[in-house]
């Protein structure tokens, strides 16, 4: 009669220790793709706050000074009256003067990159600040 085989403790152990370190690995880099994906959905809603701006600024002659203003003008994709939460990021816009404006992206908890801004300026130029406020990296490069 043949005896039945099984798999030792060990065995189990071993592999059960190969797939934690594989999961360990595969994690962070999943969750900064993540990430990179909320980023780039960000620089998507400026470029278009940013276009909504501009064609404010040829009706009124100036930026209009915060969000709600534009709200009233078009639709503002992800406004601050906007609730999803799978949109961790806060927008908001700074005028300065007539001639020039921001529109900013601010991250929100929870998140490893809480505070990251993402700024783009009335010229297009798109900058990126880490959470003590250094500038990290624009583009264009000036």
């Amino acid at each position: 009669m043949r005896q039945a085989r099984a798999f030792s403790l060990l065995e189990l152990m071993v592999t059960l220790i190969i797939i934690g370190i594989v999961v360990s690995l595969a994690v962070p880099t999943y969750l900064r793709s993540i990430e990179r994906t909320r980023a780039g959905k960000a620089m998507e809603i400026l470029s278009q706050i940013r276009t909504i701006q501009q064609l404010y600024s040829i009706e009124a002659n100036h930026y209009a000074p915060n969000l709600n203003v534009l709200e009233t003008y078009g639709e503002v994709p992800y406004s601050p009256t906007y609730r999803d939460t799978m949109w961790n990021y806060s927008t908001e816009v700074g005028v300065t003067g007539n001639t020039t404006f921001n529109a900013i992206a601010t991250r929100r908890p929870p998140s490893y990159f809480v505070n990251c801004k993402i700024v783009l300026d009335s010229e297009g130029v798109i900058a990126f600040y880490d959470s003590s406020g250094t500038l990290v990296t624009t583009y264009p490069p000036p």
